[in-house]
């Protein structure tokens, strides 16, 4: 949670002025997402018997989950093996919940 606040305060709620009451949500969503991605690179990290192939490969979770997100390449797009992709990674729901948290008033 604390790197959360770090991460959301100042770039969103006091550059950006996003809504203040917004702001317990965004903070339980990012956590939630981060949350993901820790286990995602320990499971990794132990997965591997060498270090550097575990970091690849969570390298590589990151990216796709960044890439099938949902912004970069419209869902609509890709092809069946490819949107199993935009189903299973993590980034795709906070990027929707998030943008949902913080228009859902406007």
């Amino acid at each position: 949670f604390v790197f959360a606040i770090f991460a959301l305060v100042i770039a969103s709620f006091v550059i950006i002025d996003m809504p203040w009451d917004t702001f317990g949500v965004a903070i339980i969503i990012y956590a939630a997402t981060m949350y993901v991605f820790e286990c995602v690179a320990e499971c990794l990290s132990v997965w591997f018997a060498n270090p550097i192939l575990g970091m690849l490969q969570f390298m590589n979770f990151w990216f796709g989950s960044f890439l099938f997100a949902g912004f970069l390449i419209s869902k609509d797009d890709l092809f069946w093996p490819f949107t199993l992709f935009y189903y299973i990674m993590p980034y795709a729901y906070y990027l929707r919940s998030s943008m949902y948290n913080y228009l859902k008033d406007t």
